[in-house]
């Protein structure tokens, strides 16, 4: 994980979310993940899964083409959550990422677990729901 965590993104109505101030709030799930992923298409109808429960959710498609190619493969997919396009593989990368897919989450502005492989609903779910008691 980076030193300093400065993850923002752009939300659908055009506003920047900063990660870390949401994450006083309650805890942030971030996947890493790609379209080429075998393992990843697994997994990621589980973080759809979630997202769609409310939970909140940052995806980082790593190495997945341009921005046109990475919206059309998740439109088949049927994926809305908020995803970051990774083009290159630097964010990746920054967070010391070796395999896909990988999982952070984070509590307060820390990382307060990260996982890799196969992520079940109910694990995600339970990784989180123990996070916010801590």
């Amino acid at each position: 994980m980076p030193d300093v965590i400065d993850l923002s993104y752009q939300n659908s109505q055009g506003q920047v979310v900063d990660v870390v101030k949401t994450s006083y709030d309650k805890p942030i799930l971030i996947y890493f993940w790609g379209s080429w992923c075998g393992v990843c298409r697994i997994t990621s109808p589980n973080v759809q899964a979630l997202h769609a429960d409310g939970h909140d959710v940052l995806t980082v498609a790593v190495s997945s083409g341009d921005d046109g190619e990475l919206l059309s493969y998740m439109s088949q997919h049927g994926y809305d959550f908020a995803t970051i396009n990774d083009t290159d593989g630097a964010i990746f990368r920054q967070w010391q990422g070796q395999v896909t897919p990988s999982f952070v989450i984070i509590h307060r502005g820390k990382m307060t677990q990260s996982f890799t492989g196969v992520a079940p609903l109910w694990s995600l779910k339970l990784r989180l729901w123990l996070t916010h008691l801590s």
